[in-house]
């Protein structure tokens, strides 16, 4: 598991997700070094309804706050119950938000999700090519 920082956290994980309110959490990072950073994003087994599917997306702003509306600089999808994923990223801009929702179509919830900024290392992922 990726060493975590307390100061970089999205979701702790002590509330539960519902999927009918999409989340979107941002943090002031300013930037991120040549190697980059990573979300590590922590699905419980608990769900409820039926089989719940996650997908995430990273905004980046030159602002102290990104929102979901700010260009997406990396993402996610077909995150499912009891695993544990990274989104790894690379940005010259000020802050990162990362969004959350749940494709399913029926009413679901994830239990505790918790999501924070990590090295991107030793995880199952692939760099692309960025340019800003």
């Amino acid at each position: 598991m990726p060493i975590r920082d307390a100061n970089l956290v999205f979701r702790t994980g002590t509330v539960v997700f519902v999927s009918s309110v999409p989340e979107t959490v941002s943090l002031d990072i300013n930037g991120t070094a040549l190697k980059g950073l990573a979300v590590h994003i922590k699905v419980p087994s608990a769900v409820t309804g039926s089989d719940p599917i996650l997908a995430a997306w990273v905004h980046a702003s030159s602002t102290s706050a990104a929102a979901s509306t700010d260009v997406i600089i990396a993402s996610r999808t077909g995150m499912v119950k009891a695993a544990e994923y990274i989104v790894p990223f690379s940005t010259p801009l000020r802050s990162v938000a990362l969004r959350l929702d749940v494709t399913s179509t029926t009413t679901t919830a994830f239990s505790f999700i918790s999501a924070d900024l990590v090295e991107p290392l030793g995880q199952d992922w692939k760099r692309t090519v960025e340019f800003a």
